[in-house]
């Protein structure tokens, strides 16, 4: 909601619900929460990219599944593509 530069540990302990010290138990750092986050973000979306380079056709049709699911992704997870 405020980005993250003014977001704090304590804020996002307190939108998940819990105390800030059970996040450090999981994480280091706000930090390390942004790399998990872009890092599970990033495989999710080059598996798929994967997945369709693999499926064949020619390289136009690669290109615009490619694009396609890019803009599918923009959609389904905009808190993730702001992050990154």
């Amino acid at each position: 909601k405020r980005g993250y530069s003014a977001t704090t540990v304590r804020d996002i302990a307190d939108e998940a619900g819990i105390l800030s010290g059970s996040l450090y138990h999981h994480f280091s750092s706000k930090e390390a929460i942004l790399q998990e986050i872009l890092r599970s973000f990033m495989a999710g979306l080059l598996g798929r990219f994967e997945e369709i380079v693999a499926e064949g056709g020619s390289p136009r049709y690669i290109l615009d599944k490619l694009i396609a699911h890019a803009f599918a992704t923009i959609e389904s997870q905009p808190d993730a593509v702001g992050l990154y």
